[in-house]
């Protein structure tokens, strides 16, 4: 397809452990590409890539569908407008999806850890990951694995956040918090008004659009195509949300905090 079909952009909604492949083949064509999350579940591939965008002058987009939408957009401008440092707490799970190629941990963890470094404008210092509840579902007669992971962060300006994700989680569940001392920003994708401020012991609902994310996504993605552009802040971010994911995944195994301050800061 690449080779035969004049094409101005590639959208990969495909298995993860495609996604390095085919995003490849695309940047050696000169083809902008907008890639579902995770980027990739391999951290050496993760890095390959962004080697190859740099190398092609290329342009990759990265799927974290909640840091497009206009809820999330509006409790980003209240966090600006608030003093930090602050408390995060993150909750987001279903029944399911049980795949053979994506562990519950790349599967519910990139939407949480894309917003919290998208907030904080850092890479966290430390990381603790702990699975909690694991249990074996039988899957249309297969058995897969169910399980619910609790992420601690610690991020260099004094922010801390605790996520619990997983797909063993019921109700479905996607609730993301923000506060400190004097102010609670909420926002609870479930409810259809999806944004509330507690302050003062008064609730307020904020009123967002209600443009889907996805079609929010779709479009400044073939906004930057048409404009030529070549920015770099969705392919950093993906590839630190990996960084990550990667140090979560060696945390669980080693029952260990791990340390990941030499990463570079990232630049929001």
């Amino acid at each position: 397809m690449l080779e035969s079909v004049e094409l101005d952009g590639l959208i990969v909604a495909t298995p993860t452990p495609t996604h390095a492949g085919i995003v490849s083949d695309a940047l050696e064509h000169g083809v902008p590409v907008l890639v579902e999350k995770p980027l990739t579940i391999d951290l050496a591939e993760a890095r390959v890539l962004r080697d190859q965008v740099v190398r092609f002058d290329g342009f990759v987009m990265i799927d974290h569908i909640h840091l497009f939408s206009p809820a999330y957009r509006a409790l980003k401008q209240q966090v600006k407008a608030t003093e930090g440092p602050f408390e995060i707490t993150g909750r987001a799970g279903n029944i399911g999806p049980f795949r053979d190629d994506t562990p519950a941990l790349w599967d519910w963890g990139p939407h949480d850890l894309a917003m919290c470094i998208d907030l904080t404008g850092e890479v966290p210092s430390r990381v603790t990951a702990t699975e909690t509840s694991s249990t074996v579902v039988d899957v249309d007669g297969h058995d897969a694995d169910g399980k619910l992971i609790e992420i601690d962060l610690k991020f260099p300006g004094g922010t801390n956040a605790h996520l619990v994700v997983g797909n063993i989680m019921h109700p479905k569940t996607r609730l993301f918090e923000v506060k400190n001392s004097y102010k609670r920003i909420i926002y609870d994708d479930m409810k259809s008004e999806k944004l509330c401020v507690e302050q003062d012991g008064r609730s307020q609902m904020i009123v967002t659009p209600t443009d889907k994310p996805l079609d929010i996504l779709v479009a400044e993605f073939a906004d930057e195509i048409v404009g030529g552009k070549r920015g770099r802040a969705s392919l950093d971010l993906g590839i630190r949300v990996v960084e990550v994911l990667d140090a979560c995944q060696r945390s669980v195994a080693t029952h260990a905090p791990i340390e990941l301050s030499g990463l570079d800061q990232v630049e929001i």
